[in-house]
């Protein structure tokens, strides 16, 4: 009887603290929360402004999906600065990037290809994640 009373004891002891961290964990996914993306600080004001739509990935970042809300931060500083709902994902290769590409990312089609191969020298097959800032 005496090991029972301090069995029941030890579980509503467990269920108090249970409810407690139920109670905390909004709190704690405010304070605590991590970007899901980064960008280099030299496309924030591109993004921010809207005229730069997409970003090109390897495959280490192929998982978002459409309607995919993520936060994002600065690569340099991980400093969140806005959040974005993803459009769609689409696999391309560098040769069959376009003029309109180019102009998702606000420059130059040449210029994006060598930004491309800067970031992923050895890569073949890049990841299309089109997006849209929210406000």
């Amino acid at each position: 009887m005496y090991e029972v009373y301090h069995i029941e004891r030890l579980q509503n002891a467990f269920e108090d603290i249970d409810k407690l961290l139920k109670k905390k964990q909004p709190l704690l996914r405010k304070t605590m929360q991590s970007n899901n993306i980064t960008f280099y600080q030299r496309f924030e004001a591109d993004i921010l402004a809207g005229r730069k739509t997409i970003t090109i990935r390897d495959k280490s970042e192929s998982h978002f999906k459409a309607g995919d809300i993520l936060r994002v931060g600065r690569f340099e500083d991980n400093q969140y600065f806005c959040t974005i709902e993803v459009l769609n994902v689409s696999p391309i290769t560098l040769d069959k990037l376009t003029e309109q590409h180019a102009v998702q990312e606000n420059m130059g089609l040449d210029e994006l290809k060598e930004v491309i191969q800067d970031i992923y020298p050895i890569e073949e097959l890049f990841y299309v994640i089109r997006f849209c800032v929210l406000p």
